[in-house]
């Protein structure tokens, strides 16, 4: 059996302690341990995990012999720091998604990683799904011939804004995926868009209810995506998500919402997502996590590009931005070929 890749996660908040709970069960890896400047969360996980080498010194983690990979999980306005402390060190890095909050630090993040001779990702997850895996690989074979266009639904509940505080931004935090598997799909780049938001349920916290938008693609293929984040706490799906590709030949029809578990009782009404992050009766972890985190140690091993580049993951920023603009200004944006 190989060496078991070494692995680090910086930050532990409702992330890091997925990435952690992941890592502990998978044999390909040895968690070297965890970093935070949060004293209180690294005392939670020495109680819950005992043997887990914590510390509020990244540098610490990173100056760790057996380390070879670093996973960043802190908030995405703090990836910026880690990243290039990581890329000193000459670590292998997935960052999170999204890339960062704003397209300025994610240009310089990409910047400083053009020529970086580790592997480096972001974690745009939904392209380990095997429901979205199974529409790329049918566009792929040509099932429904050439997409025209596509069209999706992101609705989650109010509690995820809530929690945030204004923090995060609903294009930066719900439209990426779909961004993200939009530019997968077609193989294209975004070429314009436009969108409308309203805020009236989180306006307390300065952030939008909803962005409705339109997006073309340098291919002609064109796309509706429609995203929000105030439905009830108690509606069931809690994370309602759909969409349809239409090609000349064929449609695909993803339907999340119904996620096949449902627990109904007077005081739970809740569908389980056992597609992301799902933690079994006896004890093992599926989901879409832990197979992005098993793709990415397997390109670490076969010296293999990631399936998600950090180009990806900037690109979906890029994107973002122009929808939050376009939402505010009432324009339509348009994006340069090059990338700036």
């Amino acid at each position: 059996m190989e060496k078991p890749i070494g692995v680090g996660v910086v930050g532990v908040g409702n992330m890091g302690i997925r990435y952690l709970k992941c890592f502990l069960q998978m044999e390909e890896v040895k968690l070297i341990g965890v970093s935070d400047i949060n004293e209180e969360l690294l005392n939670s996980v020495k109680r819950q995990y005992k043997g887990v080498n914590t510390t509020t010194e990244l540098d610490e983690l990173l100056d760790n012999d057996e380390l070879d990979a670093v996973f960043i999980c802190v908030n995405e306005n703090f990836h910026e720091v880690p990243l290039k402390k990581a890329m000193d060190s000459n670590k292998h890095i997935l960052i999170e998604k999204p890339l960062a909050d704003n397209l300025d630090v994610g240009r310089r993040m990409i910047e400083a990683l053009d020529g970086y001779q580790k592997k480096a990702s972001v974690g745009h997850l939904l392209r380990f799904d095997p429901r979205y895996s199974g529409a790329f690989k049918a566009i792929r074979q040509g099932d429904i011939g050439d997409v025209v266009y596509l069209t999706c639904k992101r609705a989650s509940v109010i509690n995820g804004p809530r929690y945030y505080k204004g923090e995060a931004s609903l294009a930066f935090h719900l439209s990426v995926h779909d961004i993200d598997l939009f530019r997968w799909f077609t193989s294209s780049e975004v070429e314009s868009v436009s969108a409308l938001r309203k805020s009236e349920a989180l306006k307390s916290i300065g952030v939008d209810d909803c962005l409705l938008s339109l997006l073309k693609f340098r291919n002609g293929v064109v796309a509706q995506m429609e995203h929000s984040w105030i439905m009830p706490t108690k509606y069931p799906p809690k994370l309602d998500a759909r969409m349809q590709i239409v090609g000349t030949k064929g449609v695909i029809d993803l339907n999340l919402r119904d996620q096949g578990l449902s627990i109904f009782s007077e005081e739970r009404a809740e569908t389980i997502n056992t597609s992301y992050f799902f933690e079994r009766a006896d004890g093992r972890i599926s989901g879409c996590l832990i197979e992005q985190l098993r793709a990415f140690i397997d390109s670490i091993r076969r010296n293999q590009d990631p399936l998600v580049s950090a180009r990806d993951g900037f690109e979906a920023i890029r994107v973002a931005d122009a929808l939050s603009k376009a939402a505010m200004t009432g324009s339509i944006q348009i994006l340069r070929e090059d990338g700036n």
